[in-house]
Protein backbone atom coordinates (compact mmCIF):
# COMPACT_ATOMS: atom_id res chain seq x y z
CA UNK A 1 0.00 0.00 0.00
CA UNK A 2 1.33 3.45 -1.36
CA UNK A 3 0.67 6.25 0.96
CA UNK A 4 -0.02 9.29 -0.76
CA UNK A 5 1.23 12.51 0.23
CA UNK A 6 -1.65 15.32 1.02
CA UNK A 7 -0.62 18.20 -0.80
CA UNK A 8 -0.63 21.36 1.19
CA UNK A 9 -1.67 24.83 -0.17
CA UNK A 10 1.37 26.81 -1.78
CA UNK A 11 1.76 29.58 0.30
CA UNK A 12 4.66 31.23 0.98
CA UNK A 13 5.37 30.77 4.58
CA UNK A 14 6.63 34.21 6.54
CA UNK A 15 5.20 33.89 9.89
CA UNK A 16 8.04 32.47 12.77
CA UNK A 17 11.06 33.07 12.04
CA UNK A 18 11.06 32.91 8.66
CA UNK A 19 10.00 37.01 10.00
CA UNK A 20 13.53 37.62 10.39
CA UNK A 21 15.51 35.50 7.90
CA UNK A 22 14.72 33.92 4.49
CA UNK A 23 16.40 30.63 5.52
CA UNK A 24 15.85 29.94 9.19
CA UNK A 25 16.77 26.69 9.34
CA UNK A 26 20.46 27.37 7.57
CA UNK A 27 21.32 30.60 9.59
CA UNK A 28 20.67 28.24 12.73
CA UNK A 29 22.67 25.88 11.47
CA UNK A 30 25.82 27.69 10.46
CA UNK A 31 25.16 29.87 13.52
CA UNK A 32 26.06 26.83 15.60
CA UNK A 33 28.50 26.05 13.48
CA UNK A 34 30.38 29.26 13.31
CA UNK A 35 29.97 29.50 16.86
CA UNK A 36 31.43 25.83 17.72
CA UNK A 37 34.47 27.16 15.86
CA UNK A 38 35.58 29.27 19.17
CA UNK A 39 34.81 25.64 21.16
CA UNK A 40 37.49 24.32 18.59
CA UNK A 41 39.89 27.25 17.38
CA UNK A 42 41.77 24.91 14.67
CA UNK A 43 42.60 25.38 11.32
CA UNK A 44 40.54 22.53 9.95
CA UNK A 45 38.05 23.93 11.59
CA UNK A 46 37.89 26.66 10.05
CA UNK A 47 38.39 25.34 6.76
CA UNK A 48 35.39 23.18 7.43
CA UNK A 49 33.23 25.82 8.37
CA UNK A 50 34.41 27.80 5.22
CA UNK A 51 33.65 25.18 3.33
CA UNK A 52 30.36 24.47 4.56
CA UNK A 53 29.10 27.92 4.30
CA UNK A 54 30.06 28.16 0.23
CA UNK A 55 28.45 24.95 -0.42
CA UNK A 56 25.23 26.05 1.55
CA UNK A 57 24.87 29.62 0.33
CA UNK A 58 26.03 28.08 -3.13
CA UNK A 59 22.89 25.83 -2.55
CA UNK A 60 20.38 28.60 -1.49
CA UNK A 61 20.60 30.54 -5.20
CA UNK A 62 18.98 27.71 -6.89
CA UNK A 63 16.09 27.31 -3.98
CA UNK A 64 15.65 30.87 -4.70
CA UNK A 65 15.21 31.35 -7.86
CA UNK A 66 12.81 27.97 -7.46
CA UNK A 67 11.18 30.27 -5.09
CA UNK A 68 10.99 33.21 -7.05
CA UNK A 69 9.39 30.97 -9.81
CA UNK A 70 6.83 29.71 -7.80
CA UNK A 71 5.77 32.44 -5.49
CA UNK A 72 6.54 35.28 -8.42
CA UNK A 73 6.28 38.96 -7.29
CA UNK A 74 4.92 37.56 -3.59
CA UNK A 75 8.68 36.23 -2.95
CA UNK A 76 10.50 39.52 -4.60
CA UNK A 77 8.62 41.47 -2.03
CA UNK A 78 9.71 39.26 1.26
CA UNK A 79 13.06 38.76 -0.48
CA UNK A 80 13.52 42.81 -0.53
CA UNK A 81 11.92 43.09 2.97
CA UNK A 82 13.82 39.92 4.61
CA UNK A 83 16.97 38.99 5.14
CA UNK A 84 18.66 36.02 3.61
CA UNK A 85 20.66 34.65 6.63
CA UNK A 86 21.67 37.23 9.39
CA UNK A 87 18.63 38.60 10.83
CA UNK A 88 18.55 42.09 11.05
CA UNK A 89 21.22 42.45 8.71
CA UNK A 90 20.56 44.73 5.13
CA UNK A 91 23.31 42.39 3.50
CA UNK A 92 20.99 39.64 1.23
CA UNK A 93 18.05 42.13 0.99
CA UNK A 94 17.03 43.36 -2.61
CA UNK A 95 17.44 46.52 -2.87
CA UNK A 96 14.20 48.73 -4.50
CA UNK A 97 15.94 49.25 -7.66
CA UNK A 98 16.25 45.63 -8.33
CA UNK A 99 12.54 45.33 -7.85
CA UNK A 100 10.64 43.90 -10.86
CA UNK A 101 8.52 46.80 -13.14
CA UNK A 102 11.10 49.66 -11.95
Amino acid sequence: VFLKKKERPKTLERGGLHRFVRHPLYAATLFAMWSLLLAVPTMSYLTTCLMITFYTVAGIIPEEHKLKREFGWEYERYRRETPMLIPFLKLGKMKAEESPGR
